[in-house]
């Protein structure tokens, strides 16, 4: 019970960092380890190409910050869905997988946003902190995988 909330965090925290993270960590990779309603080849890339153009986004163009209402709900959101998705995996109850998801994906958008502003504050370039979040996603999103 305990690894399933902490597969949910896991997955939580990449999407509260990159919106796309949670579900495009569950579509990616072998098929066996595909959660439920992420096996099709489509949804798959669908979800691939998503999570690149976020991470693409972020580098090249002003996006409304992560903590803005809507873009803070629909982190929200899909921090619940990847998390509901990943509980069957570990037998946890999907609605307390989707509430961790959902809670650490709102916390961590919040921190993140705080951590860019600080390096901005002290004249870091922007791009720095986006790769550091973005190397933290992808080892956020290695370590949900190992947990599936």
């Amino acid at each position: 019970m305990r690894d399933g909330l902490i597969l949910a965090s896991t997955l939580g925290a990449a999407t509260g960092i990159r919106s796309t993270a949670g579900l495009a960590t569950l579509a990616l990779g072998p098929p066996t380890t595909h959660a439920r309603g992420t096996r099709s080849r489509l949804l798959r890339g669908a979800l691939g190409a998503a999570f690149l153009a976020e991470v693409l986004a972020d580098k090249l163009v002003t996006l409304p910050s992560r903590i803005d209402a809507s873009p803070l709900a629909g982190r929200a959101l899909l921090g619940a869905a990847a998390a509901a998705a990943a509980a069957r995996r570990t037998a946890e109850s999907k609605l307390a997988a989707a509430v961790v998801g959902s809670a650490t994906a709102v916390g961590t958008a919040w921190l993140a946003t705080a951590g860019r502003s600080a390096a901005r504050g002290r004249g870091v370039p922007d791009v720095l902190p986006a790769l550091v979040e973005d190397a933290t996603v992808i080892a956020l999103g290695a370590a949900a995988r190992r947990r599936l």
